[in-house]
């Protein structure tokens, strides 16, 4: 489906200001979210269609048109659920979807979580999920088995922006044995990021400490902080400024850090390969959308701010906090940096993940990105 191009207009919204910015306006009702049946509790989590409405109502007022023009506009656009692998992730692409940047594509897109690596990689490979993000790590694992999807693209996090943080009590790395670390779910990046830390600093994760997968419990980590049951976890943010501000943890290696995965590709877009063999439009428009969303984010963090703080329910100094502390490692273009793809196959490797050959030109396709694929990211 073609792009759709339409004059923005004003809408009483309570996400929108007449110029589409995120505002939350007290009191306020969004007539197209009314419209669609969700209630006004719910609205500001589901409220994204005033940049919508826009293509629809070209000229005039919101009261000149009938619901029914709305909705014939809504059954247009093309529904895709998006897969993310937490509920922390891509807080960049919430907001080009409340800016109305996937539906100028003819796309409602829609974020689904399937918490954990190998569990997400699953759903794209059954088709389940058409595309979407996972880290290199479990999307490499996953491919040496013979998944049925391919990279199509570099998420905003082409570097590998996880920490290793630690319960206050725990002053060096030995304070660890005999304790439990946590991984988003076994056989995910943080799995395998965490037991190259603990290798490094001379602790066994098989046996010196207790590595759990939290799954469904991810979205719950301060609490299992605060409680006792963990002692140390791998994470990214905004969960690193939010328990850092909350007093939850402290942040002992950064996987960034020279030792470890300075330059590896960490986050990547994949899909199915029966959507790349019959629906590649679809998959170049999305990730017009992808890439608009992340150039977006990146040159207006004040916007990004406000929008996080208010989705995750967190102080906006504490989102801000979380944004500038990875802006200098962000990339915003969808390009996938394949020496770095390289680097996270030899990890998977090197850590027993799986010993088959494999090549990053063998589990990469370049055709959907926006940008030239000769680009030497590329290359």
């Amino acid at each position: 489906m073609g792009a759709l191009r339409g004059a923005p207009i004003s809408l009483p919204c309570m996400n929108f200001t007449k110029r589409g910015q995120h505002a939350g306006a007290e009191g306020s009702v969004c007539l197209s979210c009314s419209l669609a049946g969700i209630d006004r509790s719910e609205q500001a989590l589901h409220c994204g269609l005033a940049p919508l409405v826009a293509h629809v109502l070209l000229k005039g007022t919101w009261e000149a048109h009938s619901a029914a023009s709305v909705v014939e506009f809504l059954q247009m656009l093309v529904p895709v659920e998006y897969g993310i692998p937490t509920d922390k992730e891509a807080i960049q692409l919430r907001l080009g979807i409340a800016r109305g940047f996937f539906r100028d594509e003819g796309i409602d897109l829609s974020l689904r979580v399937v918490f954990g690596g190998p569990e997400i990689a699953a759903r794209y490979d059954s088709g389940e999920l058409k595309v979407g993000e996972l880290g290199s790590p479990p999307a490499t694992t996953a491919l040496s088995k013979g998944a049925r999807f391919r990279i199509i693209g570099s998420c905003i996090r082409r570097r590998a922006l996880q920490y290793v943080v630690a319960h206050p009590s725990i002053g060096d790395w030995n304070d660890l044995r005999g304790k439990t670390a946590a991984a988003l779910s076994v056989g995910s990046c943080s799995y395998w990021f965490m037991r190259a830390v603990l290798a490094h600093h001379g602790i066994d994760p098989d046996r010196d400490v207790s590595l759990v997968g939290l799954g469904t419990r991810y979205p719950r980590v301060m609490d299992l902080f605060d409680s006792g049951e963990l002692h140390a976890a791998v994470l990214s943010e905004p969960n690193i400024a939010i328990g850092e501000d909350g007093g939850h943890f402290r942040v002992m290696q950064a996987l960034t850090d020279p030792q470890f995965c300075p330059t590896m590709q960490w986050s990547v877009i994949v899909a199915n390969l029966r959507v790349i063999e019959h629906e590649p439009k679809l998959l170049k428009a999305i990730m017009r959308g992808v890439v608009r969303s992340y150039r977006y984010a990146m040159a207006n963090p004040g916007a990004l701010a406000d929008f996080g703080s208010e989705y995750f329910g967190i102080e906006r100094s504490t989102m801000a906090k979380s944004i500038e502390r990875e802006a200098p490692d962000l990339h915003a273009d969808g390009l996938i940096d394949m020496a770095g793809l390289e680097q996270a196959i030899a990890l998977q490797r090197r850590l027993g993940a799986f010993s088959a050959p494999m090549s990053a030109r063998d589990i990469v396709d370049f055709r959907f990105l926006p940008e030239a694929p000769d680009s030497s990211l590329n290359a």
